[in-house]
């Protein structure tokens, strides 16, 4: 049975991902692959003071602790439990055939090398010190993997209500901050003077009664020759392993739950309409989805969150330029987590389609957008600008906040339409809010598309700094906010007259998981090659950060005067013209990459889409 079980996972691993999936996931196992390897030198290294690299590992095992507990929540494993709910099996049995199925995969493999990294480190402690490293880093990386199946089914649960949907948005905030802005942690580690000095003995204690760390307490127990402490560290290894296996044995046959997601006040209430007609209703039945959804709440807590912490993580090194941005910041991240607004009412779309009010239903969504997210983003702004005491901040954190909502209200709009993805309708939602959604290079896309709106009064605003006239300064702003009004109102126009034209098409994508056939809409999706789709997804993804991160960024702050901020721009630490040039051709590249890649996919689409693919040719729709 179990080699069965790890054939199939491979097999819906690999006819499920596509190749765009398949690159994440094996350019994320390269990169973790590198990461172990490295704590594998570091326990190699004498570092002083002698205790530095165990410490530095126990960090490393707790980040990979995060991985696991976060990262199935938020992508679940392929083979589940409930896929095999109806065959006759006992729950042991099924949980052991799972649990063997579950070490077959990249991740394992990566996590075993990491752990590599504690025989090492024993290894250096005397000959039985290694030896019993051995087992104890396989006990250890087993315990990951058990503690991350409990973690996936419960948090996926819990996540069905709306204190759950909170907990994943900020579980799901904390780990992109950590993967887009951990590089501020290591600023910070590196000013602290940690490496020199070593960490505080209460962070080093703290540290071990993480249970990822428990296998390296046990390694340091035996080097100091208390082997009865160490005995005992491992037996709780096993304990815990052993409470957690049983725990996932328990749920794998329990209901898989038909509770319908969206729940109001079991007390009927009346509610007076925002305002007159059909705009009105819509947009009160959208501001109580965005409250009741669990989806929908985790889309509103997450940008929150992540706004707050990447503005406030940059005073890990006494840095407050970013707390003047964060109300700007959570727009634009809610512009990339909103990018797909009828995907969250899946096949509910038809009410608009049956009833012919696809203006109303665009509009009020637009206004939904800038009620929900807009007084957020401008408390964040004034609180954090007037802490900060940044001279001159105002102008440029209201021309980019304004000119962030209404843009955001018009891309949101138009890319719900435009690109849309499916989703399970909310009663088909039984683990996760997050499963089924699609559509990750969209959402990127938009992402950095979110950062344009801004720029017009950003420019006009750095004009009056640059001629020190506070009037033109504060004319950005006015600029910002026209900038914002027009783009959500054109935008929003074009999002209704497509939705008036592809309404039916949306509605099939939502009900069948795909799009209509070529034959019934000219507007269908090219069919890539696996290198074409290769080619486009490098350049969504290298291209917009080559030309915004390390071109446009750096090139502002060197326009602005700010060369000491440095930081992981690499034109900041080029010297004189070489800096510039390096800020130009980084900005010019990624541009360049980012056309080639439309480029690429246009003349997928020249030659018709759903075309039968050449002999030995794959094709895969992007």
């Amino acid at each position: 049975m179990v080699g069965d079980l790890i054939r199939m996972r491979w097999a819906l691993a690999r006819n499920s991902a596509g190749v765009s999936g398949a690159f994440w996931t094996w350019s994320g196992a390269v990169i973790g692959a590198a990461l172990a390897a490295g704590a594998v030198v570091l326990a190699a290294l004498p570092l002083r003071p002698a205790s530095l690299v165990a410490d530095l590992l126990a960090v490393a095992y707790l980040t990979w602790l995060v991985g696991w507990l976060v990262g199935p929540v938020w992508s679940a494993p392929p083979l589940r439990p409930v896929h095999l709910a109806m065959l006759p099996m006992p729950r042991h049995r099924l949980a052991g055939g799972l649990l063997v199925a579950g070490f077959a995969a990249p991740t394992f493999a990566v996590t075993v090398l990491l752990f590599a990294s504690l025989v090492v480190y024993a290894s250096h402690q005397g000959l039985w010190v290694g030896v019993l490293a051995l087992p104890v880093a396989a006990l250890q990386a087993v315990l990951l993997v058990l503690m991350s199946r409990v973690a996936h089914i419960q948090l996926g649960r819990l996540a069905r209500g709306r204190s759950g949907a909170a907990l994943n948005g900020v579980l799901l905030a904390v780990v992109l901050v950590l993967t887009q802005s951990g590089w501020m942690l290591l600023v910070g580690l590196l000013a602290s003077g940690v490496l020199e000095q070593g960490f505080p003995q209460s962070v080093t204690q703290a540290l071990r009664w993480v249970p990822s760390s428990w296998g390296l307490a046990a390694v340091e127990s035996a080097a100091r020759g208390q082997w009865p402490a160490a005995g005992l560290i491992v037996m709780g290894m096993m304990v815990l392993g052993g409470a957690m296996l049983a725990l996932w044995i328990a749920t794998l046959g329990g209901t898989r739950g038909n509770r319908e997601v969206v729940r109001g006040s079991a007390r009927r209430k009346r509610r007076r309409v925002l305002s007159g007609g059909a705009a009105g209703a819509i947009l009160g039945k959208e501001l109580r989805s965005w409250w009741r959804d669990p989806a929908r709440f985790t889309a509103l807590t997450t940008p929150v969150v992540w706004g707050l912490l990447t503005a406030v993580l940059p005073l890990t090194f006494g840095v407050v330029d970013l707390l003047p941005w964060a109300g700007t910041m959570m727009v634009v991240m809610a512009v990339s987590l909103a990018t797909n607004l009828y995907s969250f009412d899946g096949t509910g779309i038809w009410l608009t389609l049956q009833s012919g009010s696809e203006r109303a239903d665009i509009r009020a969504r637009q206004g939904a957008f800038v009620l929900v997210y807009g007084p957020v983003a401008l408390l964040a702004t004034i609180a954090l600008t007037a802490a900060s005491s940044v001279e001159g901040a105002w102008p440029w954190v209201l021309a980019a906040l304004f000119a962030a909502v209404g843009g955001g209200a018009g891309l949101v709009a138009y890319a719900s339409v435009a690109l849309p993805a499916p989703r399970p309708d909310p009663r088909e939602r039984t683990e996760n809010p997050a499963d089924g959604g699609e559509g990750v290079g969209h959402a990127i896309a938009l992402f950095f598309a979110a950062l344009l709106p801004p720029v017009p009064g950003l420019a006009v605003v750095l004009a009056g700094a640059r001629l020190e006239n506070p009037v033109l300064q504060w004319a950005g702003v006015g600029l910002g906010a026209a900038t914002g009004g027009l783009l959500a109102w054109s935008l929003g126009r074009a999002a209704v007259r497509r939705l008036e034209r592809t309404g039916p098409e949306i509605l099939q994508l939502m009900r069948a998981g795909r799009a209509v056939p070529a034959t019934a809409s000219a507007e269908s999706e090219p069919d890539l090659t696996g290198q074409a789709a290769a080619v486009v997804l490098i350049g969504w993804t290298v291209g917009p950060l080559a030309a915004i991160p390390q071109g446009l960024v750096p090139l502002l702050l060197k326009i602005t005067g700010n060369d000491d901020v440095r930081v992981w721009f690499l034109a900041m630490y080029l010297p004189g013209l070489w800096g510039w040039l390096a800020a130009v051709g980084l900005m010019l590249g990624g541009g360049c990459l980012i056309w080639f890649a439309a480029s690429v996919r246009r003349r997928a689409g020249k030659h018709g889409p759903g075309k039968a693919p050449a002999p030995g040719e794959t094709r895969v729709p992007v």
